[in-house]
């Protein structure tokens, strides 16, 4: 969830931004367990990331998708683990190397399973956005 939200580019949009989203009250219809566990639910609302190419197209990833605003998933340690993964991807593109080197048995359990999700949605990314690319020509 946090990947997507990340790449969907929602960090620097202001209506998810949490205090202006109290504000405005979207969370209304945004159902925010993070902010307002106890607010009616609203049975509507699904958020699903929503990406673009350079040529304006808008496309998705299945099965992402979360009824409860994404922000009330996404944790600091969440987003920790992004930061230390795209750490490892330009560490490893640049040099081949690895944050803990190339034996697995000596990476913590947590990094592994986050990387592997991780790199799972980043490949569906990829061959979604190809896609649409390739259609786009």
């Amino acid at each position: 969830m946090a990947w997507s939200f990340a790449k969907s580019g929602m960090w620097d949009d202001e209506k998810y931004d949490c205090d202006f989203c109290k504000s405005a009250k979207y969370y209304q219809q945004r159902n925010c367990s993070k902010y307002f566990p106890n607010q009616p639910r609203n049975p509507k609302y699904v958020w699903e990331p929503e990406f673009q190419t350079r040529k304006g197209s808008f496309f998705g990833i299945d099965p992402i998708e979360c009824t409860d605003c994404p922000r009330s998933y996404i944790t600091p340690a969440s987003r920790h683990l992004i930061q230390i993964e795209t750490q490892n991807s330009i560490l490893h593109e640049t040099t081949g190397g690895a944050l803990y080197g190339p034996n697995l048995s000596k990476w913590p359990s947590r990094l592994i399973d986050a990387f592997t999700c991780i790199s799972s949605i980043r490949n569906q990314y990829d061959n979604e956005k190809h896609e649409i690319e390739m259609d786009e020509r």
